[in-house]
This record gives structure tokens, sequence and C-alpha cells, in this order.
């Protein structure tokens, strides 16, 4: 993923494209989402190790939209969780900085809003919850596949965060990799118990939404 990113953004940041914008960021999300479906097409699928639907990718219908509905509404108590533990945790590590770029207008907040809330719960959930917590789930159990989800996920979102000093950027990875445990165990959860990619989606697209819009009502707060 990170080669393929390189090869196509290089160029584009050559020609002017700001690697921290909005555009940049949806783009780099929608090569991220074609890279997990493509890598499991032909690692997973082709194989015969697991299918589309065995993994939660089924066409939408009444059953879906309302798992999607449940997932939304299940990520009320999570981000109270979550802000709860972030609350707790800041007063001893540093919290890190928004991976999102700062939505300076409408376009950019609408960036934001489809990178946070669409592509990236689709591309995570097929590849984390779709894939690896149900293989885990098939050889070691419900229980074990939600933690090991939940773990290999945080690692995920913290693996690539960089800081010109040490110290500061263990104690931001440490802060983000537990602060993401209540929702990664809730998304694994959900992913199982309903057995529907379509909660997962549900939950994970509302939690990032509601903080992209509190990022961006707080900077406006402070812009004003």
């Amino acid at each position: 993923t990170f080669v393929a990113l390189i090869v196509v953004l290089a160029p584009l940041s050559a020609l002017g494209l700001d690697a921290r914008s909005p555009a940049a960021t949806t783009l780099n999300l929608v090569l991220t989402t074609a890279l997990y479906v493509g890598v499991i097409r032909v690692l997973v699928v082709g194989p015969g190790a697991l299918s589309w639907r065995e993994m939660g990718v089924v066409r939408p219908g009444g059953a879906e939209l309302r798992d999607l509905l449940v997932g939304v509404l299940f990520a009320v108590p999570v981000l109270g969780v979550t802000l709860l533990l972030g609350g707790v945790l800041s007063r001893f590590l540093e919290p890190a900085p928004s991976q999102l770029p700062d939505a300076v207008d409408a376009a950019g907040l609408v960036a934001n809003l489809v990178t946070a809330a669409l592509l990236a719960p689709i591309g995570e959930e097929l590849f984390f919850r779709g894939f690896t917590t149900t293989a885990w789930a098939r050889t070691s159990g419900a229980r074990a596949a939600i933690v090991r989800g939940a773990l290999f996920f945080a690692i995920a979102h913290v693996v690539t965060l960089f800081d010109a000093d040490f110290a500061l950027g263990a104690q931001r990875a440490l802060f983000s990799f537990v602060a993401l445990l209540p929702v990664a165990v809730a998304l694994g959860w959900l992913f199982l118990g309903r057995r529907s990619l379509y909660a997962a989606i549900g939950l994970h697209s509302a939690f990032n939404a509601v903080q992209v819009l509190a990022l961006a009502a707080a900077s406006g707060s402070a812009a004003g």
C-alpha cells in the first residue's frame, strides 16, 4: 500500500498537489481502499480461503440497512467511553493530533467527511473485520478474534505516526493505541455478534463523522 501510494502521489505532489490537503487525503484513502479490495481478491478470495459473502460483502437490502442503523446508534456509547478514556489518558500522555488536514472551507470539510466517514470505514472494515476477524474466528474462536482484531486495528493506526521527538512521538502513539481499543473491540463484537459487515461500517462511519464535525466546529470557534 505504501509503495503504491508513493508511486501515485509523488508525481502529483511534484505537479503541485499539496500532500496535506483534504483532496490528497481523500485520494490516499481511495487508493488504499482499492488496494485492500485488490489484495483480498487475489490472496483470499482467489485461492478460496474465504468468499466475499463469508466476509460480509453482500448486496444491501432491508436487513443490511437495519444493521447499518444499529451500528450508527451503537456509536453513541462507544464515543462516550472513548471520550472518558481520552480524558484520563491526557493527564499522563500527549494526545496525538488529528491525522486529517484542516478543513479551511466547505469543500475541505466534505472531503474530510468522505475520507473519514465513507472510504475509511468501508476499506478498513472489509480488511480488519471482514477478512482478519473472520479468519481468526474460524481458527481461534470469537473472543480471541475480537481481541486480536482490536489489537491489529489499533497497531495499524499508530505504526504510521511520526514525530521529530521520539519521546513525544511515543506518548502520542501510546495514547492513540489505547484510545482506539474501545471502538476496535466494539467493532469486532458487533461484526461477529450480528454477522454483519454493515453494522461495523455504520459504527465506524458514525464514530469518525462525529469527530470530524466536532473538530471542524472547534476550529471554527477558535478562528472566530
